[in-house]
């Protein structure tokens, strides 16, 4: 709602009468009062926005898109890094850049590796559902799904380079069988 008011301040010069002063005096308290009504206006819209605003924080405090989420979870000291993907800001960047030069994890079109690292590790590492990580990043659950593919293709041929038997692993004597009449299943009555 907007207010139509006059606030134009005329300048006083000493040949005016006493019925003009009287009637500047009375225009420009009229003038004061609706700027001042305006003012309060303005006051309570923005006190009102910013409740709004705070109450919008404490529905989701995390940043508006998945990028200022990683931007966030990545710097400082490490707590929100640790509390989301178990893992600090250096282990982090180290393990996307070693999935990204040597298993051929890419960015993607929206998503950048960063983000794709971690939806994974948040969805691991709290098994959390597609739905809890759409609101932190911002995602579709389609898009979420498809990039934690990718993730884990990339991981499981990680994985073949960290998890290896033991060399002489096959050579190990044969398993142990017990002796039915020795060890008894089941106990007979």
């Amino acid at each position: 709602m907007w207010l139509d008011f006059d606030c134009v301040l005329r300048s006083y010069s000493e040949d005016e009468d006493e019925h003009n002063e009287v009637e500047y005096e009375e225009q420009l308290q009229e003038d004061i009062n609706i700027w001042l009504e305006f003012c309060r206006m303005t006051d309570r819209a923005v006190r009102d926005y910013i409740r709004n605003a705070r109450r919008r924080i404490r529905r989701n405090p995390r940043a508006s898109n998945g990028h200022m989420f990683m931007i966030e979870a990545l710097d400082g000291d490490g707590q929100i890094s640790y509390h989301e993907f178990r893992m600090y800001p250096d282990a982090f960047i180290r393990f996307t850049h070693v999935l990204r030069n040597e298993y051929g994890l890419y960015n993607g079109t929206e998503v950048s590796i960063y983000e794709q690292v971690g939806m994974f590790l948040c969805i691991l590492a709290h098994r959390k559902g597609y739905i809890h990580v759409r609101t932190m990043f911002r995602h579709s659950l389609e898009t979420i799904g498809h990039y934690f593919k990718l993730v884990l293709h990339a991981v499981v041929k990680f994985g073949g380079r960290l998890i290896k038997p033991e060399p002489k692993y096959n050579l190990s004597p044969p398993h142990h069988w017990p002796k039915a009449d020795k060890h008894l299943m089941f106990q007979v009555w």
